[in-house]
């Protein structure tokens, strides 16, 4: 009896006792970290991201986006989740919202205009611009860009948030095919060849002012480029012709200024440029030599310089840079370098 009257006074007591245990222990709801496998990509970018309400849907992307003033371009489905394009004012925007999680990362702001868009595997995309700066007008070659979805940090280390992430890109060389054309530079400018030879991969050009005083003042009136270039090819003659428009051999006498204003209007300028007055490239053959080109002529043709290089069987893409030789605004040029394509 004396048992039964301990066991009573006891099982209650004992119950009491685990259930305030058992309180104390849901009172954290997350389980501890005991080490394992790291989280699966869309889960780990949630720390970053921003989150859009699951399940995803395009329309419910869509929706969201323009709710943000972010006007959609494309939304592209992969594997269940989405390649988001839409436009950022003066640039092209990219972002992955992965579909599990709902989160969304920035990849890539391309400036340029997109001529194609390749997922490569999930969170990672290659973009191949067509040179146009939308905002400036300008062309340049176009190039690859290639982006993925990952986390930025920011200068304590910690993840940046998705209003302020600016993306993951670099960019690549793009080889086009010669019997592709292209057409990139600055329009509306005369410009001089000062300097042609062909080197070791392909040929290049330097360029300089018009001696007059509208040629030099709209030469250096900005940030100088290459002019305006075009190039072809004919696959039966094997001629790629390179045209720069509105661009000469020569630059022309100093005029004889009859105000000494007009005179420090060329001179200082040239001074500070440290550009040679007046200058003339020949004519003709072009010096220097290697396996892609057999032949090579620079001839002016009305207003335009035109310069047609003969390919040999071994050339099949090419690709151009550009840059300046010289000091601030002194010597834009152009290389084009040609390539075998790899077999593989």
């Amino acid at each position: 009896m004396s048992l039964n009257r301990n066991l009573k006074r006891i099982v209650p007591a004992l119950i009491a006792f685990l259930l305030l245990c058992g309180c104390a222990a849901g009172g954290d709801s997350k389980p501890q970290a005991t080490g394992g496998e790291s989280p699966a990509p869309s889960e780990a970018a949630g720390v970053a991201g921003a989150e859009v309400p699951v399940p995803v849907t395009e329309e419910g992307l869509r929706a969201l986006y323009e709710s943000e003033g972010m006007p959609v371009q494309s939304i592209t489905p992969y594997n269940g989740d989405y390649l988001v394009r839409y436009d950022g004012e003066v640039v092209w925007r990219f972002d992955w919202v992965y579909g599990k999680s709902g989160v969304r990362h920035k990849i890539m702001c391309c400036e340029e205009g997109v001529r194609e868009v390749e997922i490569i595997r999930p969170g990672s995309i290659r973009v191949l611009t067509d040179g146009v700066y939308r905002e400036a007008g300008y062309r340049r070659f176009p190039s690859v860009r290639l982006g993925y979805a990952g986390i930025e940090l920011d200068e304590n280390g910690e993840p940046l948030p998705y209003e302020k992430a600016t993306g993951n890109s670099f960019r690549e060389t793009y080889w086009a095919d010669i019997t592709e054309p292209s057409s990139f530079g600055s329009i509306g400018r005369r410009e001089v060849v000062t300097n042609a030879l062909v080197d070791v991969t392909g040929a290049q050009f330097v360029f300089g002012p018009p001696a007059d005083i509208d040629g030099f003042s709209a030469f250096y009136a900005g940030t100088t480029q290459p002019p305006a270039t075009e190039i072809s090819f004919d696959e039966d003659s094997r001629v790629m012709t390179v045209i720069f428009r509105d661009t000469s051999l020569r630059s022309g006498e100093i005029p004889d200024f009859s105000k000494e204003q007009n005179r420090q209007l060329l001179f200082e300028p040239t001074l500070r440029e440290q550009v040679k007055l007046p200058t003339e490239f020949p004519a003709g053959e072009l010096s220097g030599s290697n396996p892609y080109i057999s032949k090579a002529t620079i001839e002016e043709s009305g207003k335009d310089t035109v310069v047609r290089l003969c390919l040999t069987d071994i050339a099949t893409e090419y690709t151009v840079e550009t840059g300046k030789v010289g000091p601030v605004d002194h010597g834009p040029y152009i290389r084009i370098i040609l390539h075998k394509r790899n077999p593989w």
